[in-house]
């Protein structure tokens, strides 16, 4: 039996990253692979409820950074067969991997310059792309703001960072990224080439039998979900005031809001501003075994946060449910045609504008055409294509 190790270094609350790994393993699991989760802290919260026996989920639980990573080197050389995959930490496996002579491979979850916490691109390694890639980009002002307040000592830091990060990526035996987007990002910044692999839907999802949820919500013509981990990178204070204007216009709509997070005060505050309390609910975390009823029970599925590539989205489309996204996310052509995609810029005006228009038009495609599409992004296609790729690559 083939041994599979996937590291994530803190696994502590549930979020798209999260929930990647959590299929990755299910789907191997079931393919009979001898599966490892791994990490410094692990709150099996961020599982998704997933069952893991207790001797395949490792956590180091040191206090201690210094004694953690040992455990890491010392993990890796008791499994140097295994085939080694990074989720979160990378620099932690690039350096543990020299003391351990081990390889690995790297889930790259987010575009360094779709992200406000990787500093990378803040180093004098990169320089000569920051311009480039910061133009026509939401976080470009964003961006010079941070890179212009940051102190001597902390430039300093963040390059010795950098040049760990960058080795980290080009001794990668893989590195996994989720767009086409990603992929020439990490072609111009680092020289090296990145595999594009898209995973999203159960398997047997176009077998869902939904339930129904809240008959609260039945007062309403239109009903709008957005699910997501509630901060600022989400633009939910974006899509709220976009709601406002489609209220005000007179649309009898109620906006659903899943998900829990750092912005959640500030997002109810602006809730009660707006006067929108009685029509925008706040459902926390949507436990798997319900969500899709949720996706099934809404109109349309809104997420016009800053990313290039989003499970929740074709979660919902397999519900038979419009979706709309920002303008920063590869686009699908067939989805787009089909009127079950839109795409926005996520300005509060244009968000309002494409939202009315996704709930007036009618899809160009049945639905059957619209899942036989859908078909293959499962998670099994996923994680069949992403072992292949590892196991060719050895």
């Amino acid at each position: 039996m083939k041994k599979v190790s996937i590291f994530y270094k803190n696994l502590i609350e549930p979020g798209g990253a999260e929930r990647l790994l959590v299929k990755v393993y299910e789907n191997l699991i079931s393919e009979g692979y001898d599966v490892d989760i791994v990490g410094y802290k692990i709150n099996k919260e961020a599982l998704f409820g997933v069952k893991v026996k207790g001797d395949k989920l490792i956590e180091f639980g040191s206090k201690s950074s210094v004694i953690n990573f040992i455990r890491l080197i010392n993990y890796m050389r008791r499994n140097k067969n295994a085939i080694f995959l990074c989720d979160s930490g990378h620099i932690d496996v690039y350096l543990a991997s020299i003391f351990s002579r081990t390889k690995y491979s790297l889930h790259l979850h987010h575009p360094l310059f779709m992200s406000f916490n990787d500093y990378d691109k803040y180093s004098v390694f990169l320089k000569r792309f920051f311009g480039k890639r910061i133009k026509s980009n939401f976080g470009a002002s964003r961006f010079v703001e941070i890179q212009n307040g940051l102190s001597i000592m902390t430039k300093i830091l963040l390059n010795i960072r950098a040049k760990i990060s960058i080795l980290a990526i080009k001794k990668s035996l893989n590195n996994f990224v989720l767009s086409e987007y990603a992929k020439g990002e990490k072609k111009e910044l680092f020289g090296v080439n990145s595999e594009v692999v898209c995973g999203a839907l159960e398997n047997d999802i176009f077998n869902f039998k939904v339930k129904d949820i809240d008959e609260k919500y039945d007062k309403y013509d239109s009903l709008i979900l957005t699910v997501g981990r509630l901060d600022i990178n989400k633009r939910i204070s974006e899509l709220i005031q976009a709601f406002k204007i489609l209220k005000d216009e007179g649309l009898n709509a109620g906006l659903l809001i899943g998900g829990k997070g750092p912005e959640y005060n500030n997002l109810k505050t602006l809730v009660e501003d707006l006067n929108l309390q009685d029509d925008i609910y706040f459902l926390g975390f949507i436990p798997e075994e319900d969500l899709y009823d949720y996706y099934h029970r809404v109109d349309l599925f809104a997420s016009i946060d800053w990313a290039d590539y989003r499970i929740t989205s074709y979660e919902a489309l397999a519900m038979g449910t419009k979706v709309i996204l920002s303008d920063e996310t590869d686009t699908d052509e067939f989805l787009i045609k089909s009127s079950y995609l839109y795409i926005t810029s996520p300005t509060i005006k244009d968000t309002a504008e494409c939202m009315k228009q996704a709930l007036e038009d009618e899809p160009k495609v049945s639905e059957s055409e619209l899942f036989k599409y859908l078909n293959d992004f499962t998670w099994r296609k996923y994680t069949r294509k992403l072992i292949h790729i590892m196991e060719t690559n050895v």
